[in-house]
């Protein structure tokens, strides 16, 4: 799954190694997170090299996590989900980590802790 493409390889491990430093901002797409229904917090990361946004989307009612790798254009690459059965502990994983590593975002992280206990 996510390890067929070395680039979301890459940016998952310094996610968990706590190397990238992740927002609440998602200007970077914003037009494209916009458009996503359903999905009550988003985190980001923008990768300046590469002009790309990965973004953690998160759904409280129904617990669903997504990890998506956008484009310059905001235009999907690639994506896991918490339903995957392959990859669905690690993207709980990684947005756990995200958030935990947000300064100012207590609130956030507080509202989230049930479901990452």
């Amino acid at each position: 799954m996510f390890s067929e493409q070395p680039l979301l390889q890459t940016l998952i491990e310094a996610t968990l190694k706590n190397r990238l430093q992740w927002t609440i901002d998602t200007s970077t797409a914003a037009e494209t997170i916009a458009e996503t229904r359903g999905e009550d917090i988003v985190v980001t990361y923008y990768y300046e090299k590469k002009k790309a946004t990965l973004a953690l989307f998160f759904n409280e009612e129904t617990e669903h996590t997504r990890f998506v790798f956008l484009d310059a254009t905001g235009d999907w690459l690639y994506e896991i989900d918490s339903d995957d059965e392959q990859d669905g502990k690690l993207v709980r994983t990684l947005f756990d980590v995200a958030v935990r590593q947000m300064s100012g975002v207590a609130d956030v992280i507080q509202h989230l802790l049930h479901d990452f206990s």
